[in-house]
């Protein structure tokens, strides 16, 4: 299981291709692990920079800064997603001006 393999440190957690390589599988079933493992309630972060590294929360502060950074990032990525679909709605071709 991957939070068996994870630590607390955000600086030397499992990176995709680490977890990848490490798990002989492709991101997306590593991703399904991971959101099983959540599921079962393993506080499993990750980093929010380029090179996502994978960890455990030590404690339940840490967890609830992760869960409210989480949060905002996916209602930024609903709005965008809205954005893009109106647009697609509506598409007229490309307005490059």
């Amino acid at each position: 299981m991957i939070h068996e393999l994870l630590g607390s440190d955000p600086l030397t957690g499992w990176t995709m291709p680490q977890l990848k390589k490490r798990l002989g599988a492709s991101k997306y079933e590593v991703l399904a692990q991971i959101e099983r493992e959540r599921r079962r309630g393993f506080p499993i972060c990750q980093t929010r920079h380029v090179w996502e590294r994978y960890y455990l929360a030590d404690n339940k502060k840490h967890f609830e800064t992760f869960v409210k950074h989480y949060r905002a990032d996916t209602r930024r990525a609903v709005r965008s997603l809205d954005y893009l679909e109106a647009i697609l709605t509506n598409w007229k071709g490309t307005k490059i001006t």
